[in-house]
């Protein structure tokens, strides 16, 4: 399976392929209809909370219903919805495929079971109640790409660096992608057209790091940070000030479980923490200010959006997100500078 499949099943889809990440909170359906009418693929990020999901498909089906997007199955929203399994219970569940099987987005993507076990229940639950909708899967270590690769129609491969929420313990998409696609090709298949389309994601925000990814053998990319400063995203200006504002995102961004300590957030399971702008929390953290005086000064930030103390998770590409545009720009800007990164390469190569 390759590029060509994912441009089958989403026929607005424009090259390189591009899925906007669905991130819990900032990814609603404005977002979403923005990035897909641009020609990447846009997902409402509904997180583990589902109370808002159905009003931003209803908004977003009559939006489509309005102003078309082509898709390939005509009972499918050209949009997708993005699911964290692990705080979810059986009650929010059936609650989530009811929707899945009212609206039919074209593409449903799971993320950070709490088991094996969890991950596999959804997806067959998925397989019943929306059939036409493409399974995607997010994956942060090769063994966990071999265990569900069967079963799902598209591979998220995330590597170290991307924002928000990750595997811990894993590598970069350099070392990533191509492990996973050597050792899917390993398992019995006779090609790579038996393994899912993969998208790579982590610190990808320009065309260069997206011509990179399409060399490790990925389809197509997944971007989170560069849509946080989309005019259509949910944050508020004085996030994506924040955003735009942080250089040097290697060095000012950490991996860690603090922020969601710090917000009563610590169900997430071991294997996963998330990568955040470095700011007041994190450095009197590493000062060894006690847990109970820096839960009280996150208190009093979150009554003052204080965000030089609360959780602002991006990822380390983010000193190249200068600017906040529309999602329409940036589609157009990663996928002009992905055609003169190819065109220079091609150039070097003929000389």
């Amino acid at each position: 399976m390759t590029i060509q499949d994912l441009r089958s099943w989403f026929p607005h889809l424009t090259t390189p392929i591009i899925f906007a990440a669905p991130m819990r909170l900032f990814s609603s359906e404005r977002l979403a209809l923005a990035v897909s009418r641009a020609g990447g693929l846009g997902f409402i990020g509904a997180g583990y909370d589902f109370s808002n999901l159905d009003a931003m498909l209803s908004n977003a089906s009559s939006s489509i219903t309005s102003s078309p997007i082509p898709t390939a199955a005509n009972s499918t929203l050209p949009i997708g919805v993005g699911a964290i399994l692990w705080n979810v219970d059986q009650a929010e569940q059936a609650r989530f495929m009811n929707l899945m099987r009212q609206y039919k987005p074209c593409a449903i993507w799971l993320f950070a079971p709490k088991s094996d076990a969890q991950m596999d229940e959804w997806i067959g639950d998925l397989r019943q109640s929306s059939p036409d909708s493409k399974v995607v899967v997010q994956v942060g270590t090769v063994a966990e790409a071999v265990r569900v690769y069967k079963q799902v129609d598209i591979l998220v491969v995330q590597g170290y660096d991307a924002g928000g929420h990750g595997t811990a313990r894993t590598g970069s998409i350099i070392v990533m992608v191509p492990e996973v696609l050597y050792a899917l090709s390993t398992l019995g298949s006779t090609g790579r057209e038996k393994i899912p389309p993969v998208v790579a994601a982590g610190g990808i925000v320009n065309g260069a790091g997206t011509v990179a990814a399409l060399a490790l053998g990925a389809d197509g990319v997944a971007i989170g940070t560069k849509f946080l400063a989309a005019s259509e995203s949910d944050a508020d200006h004085a996030f994506q000030a924040v955003i735009v504002g942080i250089k040097d995102g290697g060095k000012n961004t950490v991996r860690t479980r603090l922020y969601d300590d710090l917000r009563g957030n610590s169900g997430w399971p071991q294997n996963y923490n998330g990568r955040a702008y470095i700011n007041d929390s994190y450095l009197d953290a590493e000062r060894g200010v006690k847990k109970d005086v820096l839960l009280h000064k996150h208190k009093v930030a979150e009554r003052e959006n204080d965000l030089n103390r609360l959780a602002v998770f991006v990822g380390a590409g983010v000193g190249l997100v200068i600017e906040v545009k529309t999602a329409e720009e940036i589609i157009v800007e990663i996928q002009k500078e992905a055609d003169d990164v190819i065109a220079r390469l091609s150039l070097t190569k003929s000389t």
